[in-house]
């Protein structure tokens, strides 16, 4: 809800440059799209596992600093929490932040309420193979505030 309003907001500030465009949350369909980079790789960096330390993103590597919890085997990115996101890893499209850092909200349609659709992208805390596909979807609503949850804008007609 708070990106949805910051995103009307930023639209409403914008309007006399944006030529009836406007800033909206990613769906789920385009997060995907740019977390695959055209080619159905599994994770936002390719189809292995584990990731290449530092080619991967922001995730909770050897650095992370959640004690007594897994962390990805040999991996390390430099941040033990979030960074910012010119720190944390550019795609083959040369969009950061795609894998970790934050969890992406995005929204199920691109309409002007915007429905909230999930949690994608996973974050600086999450070590879990699973979490990190590209097709992976945090069920947790869209309402909570953590250090871990975060959004993109993009720009559409």
């Amino acid at each position: 809800d708070d990106a949805k309003a910051y995103a009307a907001w930023l639209t409403d500030r914008d309007r006399a440059v944006l030529g009836g465009a406007r800033y909206r949350l990613p769906t789920e369909e385009e997060f995907l799209t740019y977390a695959q980079c055209g080619d159905d790789r599994v994770y936002p960096w390719g189809s292995n596992w584990p990731p290449r330390s530092g080619q991967a993103g922001n995730y909770h590597g050897q650095e992370g600093a959640i004690v007594g919890r897994d962390k990805i085997g040999g991996y390390g990115d430099g941040h033990a929490v979030t960074c910012n996101v010119e720190q944390s890893w550019a795609n083959p499209w040369r969009l950061y932040g795609v894998g970790g850092n934050v969890w992406e909200a995005c929204a199920k349609d691109t309409g002007t309420n915007q429905e909230f659709g999930g949690w994608r992208g996973a974050s600086w805390s999450n070590d879990d193979q699973g979490y990190l596909r590209c097709d992976y979807r945090g069920y947790i609503d869209g309402s909570p505030r953590y250090g871990g949850y975060g959004f993109r804008l993009v720009l559409s007609r």
